[in-house]
């Protein structure tokens, strides 16, 4: 059996490599501004602070398994074992929460649903989107709301947020109100409490140019000054089509877990048009999870530039993530079967007498998708 003295060369360059990598971690750790500074004076000084106290984990197990094993190998073989140890252990120690990351993306997806042909609306519409509910005034009806309201077939609006939603309730379908929700319907001008207050800067989001969008929303507020009024009343609590988009998530405000490998943070992003029954006849849906990097490391947490902390490095399966960018209303609106253009015959287009008719217009929800 041979013992070393520790003062070889390359024990040496071993102690200062874990002095100075060592340092420079916790002095990132006290000062953090010293990275956000790194990183706006030039890229690569601010790359090699942040990977420093990585550098210096990965520098102290492959320490500790190399003077271990020179107690009964040669510097060589201790050295070749310490490199084996420490990549295996640096592979191994995040599987078991990827593996864990992988099980709660697979139980929290929506199946995708493509409609046969266009979606027609009717009846009594809901309307929901990731609207904040912690304001005062009831949800207004905009400019997607009032075009929807100008199809002969629709009855109602309803806007509603589809926030604080579980994915038990995303799942089946469930809507619950939120104490802002509104119901929006149009009257005829003479049976107008008062005189309405008309947006000016309508524009209809289902027409098929920009110049269509417009004109629609220059005719919808003619309707609104000349011949109906937008009534807002009490919401209904049932519905004949649901059209909501949304976002969903667990495990966040967590930064006292941010230590914990096993903290996976999950988003499920959707947009979907359902039946009176809660039956989806369009869907766009993914799901992302935020999994452990398979190598572990130690990175900053930049989702807030200027105040960002330490944790294990963490990335986001996957990549192509919708997020709300994509998983928008307007993906609704391609689907529906509405107006796309102006008709300049105003009577053709919409006929305030037939407003009070509007509820014996019935279509069955098997013909939806016809």
């Amino acid at each position: 059996m041979v013992v070393r003295n520790g003062n070889g060369p390359f024990d040496l360059f071993l102690k200062r490599y874990l002095i100075f990598t060592g340092t420079l971690s916790a002095i990132l750790l006290i000062a953090p501004g010293l990275l956000i500074f790194g990183l706006m004076l030039m890229v690569l000084p601010g790359v090699f602070l942040a990977v420093m106290p990585t550098a210096f984990l990965w520098g102290a197990m492959f320490a500790a398994f190399y003077w271990a094993g020179g107690f009964l190998l040669s510097p060589l073989r201790a050295a070749m074992l310490a490199i084996a140890v420490t990549a295996g252990l640096v592979w191994a120690i995040p599987q078991p929460s990827i593996s864990a990351g992988r099980r709660l993306a697979a139980n929290h997806q929506l199946t995708n649903v493509k409609p046969v042909g266009p979606i027609k609306p009717f009846g009594d519409i809901r309307m929901e989107s990731s609207i904040p509910d912690y304001g005062r005034d009831p949800f207004s009806c905009d400019s997607r709301c009032v075009a929807l309201l100008f199809e002969d077939s629709v009855h109602s609006v309803t806007v509603n947020s589809s926030r604080g939603l579980s994915f038990d309730n995303i799942q089946r379908g469930a809507a619950p109100l939120s104490h802002l929700a509104q119901t929006y319907r149009l009257k005829p001008l003479s049976e107008c409490p008062a005189s309405p207050t008309v947006d000016r800067n309508l524009k209809s989001p289902f027409g098929e140019t920009e110049q269509d969008r417009w004109k629609l929303g220059r005719l919808h507020e003619e309707y609104l000054a000349n011949d109906v009024c937008l009534i807002a009343e009490p919401p209904l609590t049932d519905y004949d089509l649901l059209l909501r988009e949304g976002l969903w998530g667990r495990g966040w405000g967590a930064g006292k877990h941010s230590w914990l490998l096993s903290r996976n943070r999950i988003i499920l992003a959707y947009v979907e048009i359902r039946d009176r029954s809660h039956r989806p006849l369009f869907r766009a849906a993914d799901t992302a999870v935020e999994m452990p990097i398979p190598v572990l490391t130690i990175l900053p947490n930049m989702e807030h530039v200027f105040d960002y902390q330490w944790e294990w490095g963490r990335h986001w399966m996957p990549r192509e993530l919708i997020g709300c960018l994509d998983c928008s209303l307007e993906k609704i609106d391609a689907m529906l079967q509405v107006r796309r253009k102006r008709d300049d015959g105003r009577a053709v287009f919409f006929q305030p007498t037939r407003l009070r008719d509007r509820r014996k217009v019935v279509l069955q929800p098997e013909s939806l998708s016809s």
